[in-house]
């Protein structure tokens, strides 16, 4: 890893370096817990392949929208996406709730927004 004078380039790159650890490290176990259930070895290696190709087709997905409206909307969104996942939401009832926590927000701010004019 290399260092430079900047801190906060310093913190980012500990941090890619962090993440690529631990997505190795997630990508390790799938293939083993895939081996050891019996999946043959061509069928996990086709499962590593859908997961990096799952990864190069969201970051530049993601990327516009983080530069658009910011990381912290972008985080919590992704996040929000995340664990309606996990709790196998359907996922018209994702974008009904996704859509009502942004006009939520988008609400707040313009009614912070005018608080602060007067």
């Amino acid at each position: 890893m290399a260092f430079f004078r900047n801190r906060a380039v310093n913190r980012a790159n500990l941090h890619y370096g962090i993440q690529a650890f631990a997505e190795t490290g997630g990508g390790v176990f799938v293939l083993v817990y895939l081996l050891r259930a019996g999946v043959s070895v061509p069928a996990t290696l086709m499962v590593l392949v859908a997961l990096l190709a799952g990864r190069f087709v969201m970051r530049p997905a993601v990327l516009p929208f983080a530069l658009r409206f910011g990381l912290k909307p972008a985080l919590i969104f992704g996040t929000l996406s995340n664990g309606m996942n996990l709790l196998n939401v359907n996922s018209n009832w994702q974008l009904i709730l996704t859509g009502a926590i942004l006009l939520g927000a988008s609400t707040l701010d313009s009614l912070a927004i005018r608080q602060e004019a007067q």
